[in-house]
């Protein structure tokens, strides 16, 4: 509402200013535009006056003139030397005060008499200066009238005064605003594209709209190409990974959310990854899903190990039911043929001076005829000449290879461009055969090849080797001590009712105990009490149809009271008292299930949420807090660690506003609520706070802790300021 004025053509000028700056702010005018145009109007509404708005430079702590547009230079000029560091005059006054400051004749009063002489000179005889004030109510500036007259304000000129300092409030407040959501976008854009984990958003018809620059690495394909290509494309075409895609694409069109569903991706160059997806669902005001925001991990590593151990365990087994050589031979190649779809492998057994072909499931006959033996020598092919040195031959291109010159032509007629060979010994040194992996293409071995490569030729070993020693009971027992107790798994046996009979070093170790110590124990109560109901069930499963191997994840107490995850896979055997035994495998897989390799990420995302975050102990205490939960309160994060809420925001304030929301989060439920809460240092705030129950990895019924999420209403509801 305007003031009663009897100018009300001055009246309507000075409203008409007031939109005019509002529009140019919401449209985002350059800030300098806007106060230049905001003191242009003042003038005329409060003529004869000279108006001019001095600022605070935050970096440099000094005050300078920002805009006076129809000032005379040298008065511009002498009035920003009269900043600097300690302003002094009227907007000395105002800055010191957070008043308005009114000097009515600049000829007598004290404030002027470092600059007097200035003012004189350039016929200054009254100026009155009001403070403009960022949101934590501090100056940030003044908006000064000059007139060359004696002259004093009338209650609409304080009006006026009051109305510019405010606009220009606002547009000050609307720039800062702006350069700190360009910067907060420019760190999450940062975050995005470097973050070591792929992350892309598309349409809900799984259209990519954007991908960061780990999803080019992830796929093979260009960054700048990914926008506008289906997600389906990208899922290797088998029959089971094309039905698994299709599904969960499906599900997210209706609506639903996607958690570490594993798939299989496919890339230009034919190679496949195995990813982790995660999908989330942007949604509009009106709760449609609009857009997908996903996140692909790279879980490849993970699974080719998951399938070595897996493979190992059942050539393991295999082996130690006595199993036919050729049948174990021919798994371990079609095992390794499914890490490498491109590769062919193929074992031979080195008697005397001859290699024997034990196993070659994927070739045809027309090329196992003619390598079913051969003689080793210096230059025979890969496989002979492996032998021959008791070294690893890698003959990456069999075209130009002298190695392949007598086989060169049958190699290259079946699609064979590369072969390598490795020698597999056995527990004494000895060559037992070769093992060779053929390519349909030149290539070398990498990282991950030479893994399976020396993981498959070290099984490929134990099963040569107990083959050719089965007959001798002693040794064989010895050969399996060391399998059972070197193996970096734990390995228990258990009589059927779950008490422990054998247990290999590591695995009683991995738990913190001697393998003595667990002898004779259950092997129930080596399990998390929360646990222990869910194994036995898995026990007597098993027993029912113990057929297949039986897989489930448990926790496993340590010696010292530290729990671990565990994959356990049990098998039935027999003693040899010929009694029926149950082995158990356990996998240690606590860092997979509490995903340390996420913290460094998380702690980003934590620090950048704009509004006051932090994580609260059910004895009320802080454990973290976020940057700007630092920056509000001044106070570095080591400093809100251990204290009370009651400490940093008052016991009244704790046992009226916070404590009866509090504890309800604690008992499970998430809580949001509105309200004015008041604060040790006077300020009285509206609030916007969320209680979120977090809960314990080892007891999910159990709330350790609470997200606190806070945000400052306060602007928009000054109105309704109690």
């Amino acid at each position: 509402m305007l003031l009663k004025d009897p100018n009300s053509e001055q009246a309507l000028h000075l409203l008409q200013t007031q939109k005019s700056i509002l529009e140019s702010i919401v449209q985002g005018h350059d800030l300098t535009t806007i106060l230049n145009t905001l003191c242009v109007e003042m003038e005329r509404v409060l003529f004869p006056s000279l108006c001019s708005i001095m600022l605070l430079d935050e970096p440099t702590g000094r005050w300078h003139v920002r805009t006076a547009p129809n000032m005379p230079n040298s008065l511009y000029v002498d009035l920003d030397k009269s900043g600097l560091e300690n302003p002094t005059g009227s907007c000395g006054i105002a800055i010191q005060t957070g008043k308005v400051a009114v000097i009515v004749n600049t000829e007598t009063d004290p404030h002027w008499d470092k600059i007097r002489e200035r003012a004189d000179k350039h016929g200054i005889q009254a100026c009155w200066s009001i403070p403009i004030v960022s949101k934590q109510n501090t100056p940030i500036g003044t908006v000064a009238l000059s007139y060359q007259q004696l002259r004093r304000p009338t209650a609409f000129d304080l009006h006026a005064l009051e109305t510019a300092a405010s606009l220009a409030g606002s547009a000050i407040q609307r720039r800062k605003e702006e350069h700190e959501l360009q910067a907060s976008h420019e760190r999450l854009q940062s975050l995005f594209d470097s973050a070591p984990v792929a992350y892309f958003t598309s349409t809900m018809d799984g259209i990519i709209l954007s991908a960061n620059s780990y999803t080019a690495a992830l796929t093979g394909i260009p960054q700048d190409e990914l926008p506008g290509r289906p997600m389906l494309d990208l899922y290797a075409p088998t029959l089971r990974g094309r039905k698994k895609a299709e599904r969960i694409h499906k599900w997210v069109n209706h609506g639903l959310e996607v958690e570490g569903e594993e798939i299989e991706l496919e890339r230009p160059d034919g190679t496949r990854r195995w990813v982790s997806l995660t999908v989330r669902l942007f949604r509009d005001s009106l709760g449609h899903p609009v857009e997908r925001r996903g996140i692909l991990e790279d879980i490849s590593n993970r699974k080719q190990a998951e399938h070595l151990l897996d493979q190992q365990k059942s050539i393991l087994e295999m082996i130690a039911r006595g199993q036919p050589l050729h049948q174990i031979l021919s798994r371990l190649c079609e095992g390794i043929e499914t890490l490498s779809p491109d590769m062919k492998c193929s074992i031979h057994q080195l008697e005397g001076s001859t290699l024997t072909l034990l196993a070659a499931p994927s070739f045809p006959e027309s090329y196992t005829s003619t390598i079913a033996t051969l003689k080793i020598g210096p230059a025979v092919e890969s496989c002979g000449t492996a032998a021959y040195r008791r070294e690893v031959v890698v003959v990456s291109d069999i075209a130009t290879d002298p190695l392949w010159k007598k086989g060169r032509t049958l190699a290259l007629t079946h699609g064979l461009q590369a072969c390598w060979a490795h020698p597999i010994f056995s527990s004494n040194h000895e060559v037992l055969g070769t093992m060779a992996m053929y390519y349909s293409q030149p290539r070398t071995p990498s990282n991950a090849d030479w893994q399976i490569i020396e993981s498959s030729t070290k099984l490929a070993g134990i099963a040569l080797e107990q083959e050719r020693d089965r007959a001798a009971l002693t040794q064989s027992e010895t050969r399996y001590r060391i399998l059972y107790e070197d193996n970096p798994s734990m390995y228990f046996t258990v009589a059927l009712d779950g008490t422990v009979r054998s247990v290999n070093q590591f695995g009683a170790s991995q738990l913190g105990f001697t393998p003595s110590e667990l002898l004779g124990t259950s092997v129930f109560s080596l399990c998390h009490k929360n646990d222990q109901a869910t194994v036995r069930h898995h026990f007597e499963s098993y027993l029912q149809a113990p057929s297949d191997l039986e897989y489930f994840e448990c926790r496993k107490v340590r010696k010292d009271g530290t729990v671990i995850w565990v994959r356990e896979t049990i098998r039935l055997v027999q003693s040899t008292e010929q009694e029926s035994v149950l082995l158990l495998v356990c996998e240690d897989i606590t860092k997979q299930k509490r995903g340390e390799e996420t913290v460094e990420l998380t702690q980003h995302v934590f620090d950048i949420l704009p509004d006051h975050v932090s994580i609260v102990g059910s004895d009320y205490r802080y454990r973290r807090v976020n940057t700007v939960y630092e920056q509000v309160h001044g106070l570095p994060a080591q400093e809100f660690i251990g204290k009370h809420i009651s400490d940093l925001l008052g016991k009244q304030t704790f046992r009226q506003n916070i404590k009866p929301h509090f504890d309800r989060c604690l008992a499970g439920e998430r809580v949001s609520y509105e309200q004015w809460f008041q604060f040790p240092n006077g300020q009285t705030r509206f609030m916007a706070v969320t209680y979120s129950p977090l809960r314990s990895p080892d007891s999910p019924h159990e709330v350790e802790a609470v997200v606190v999420n806070s945000r400052d209403l306060t602007p928009r509801n000054r109105w309704k300021r109690p």
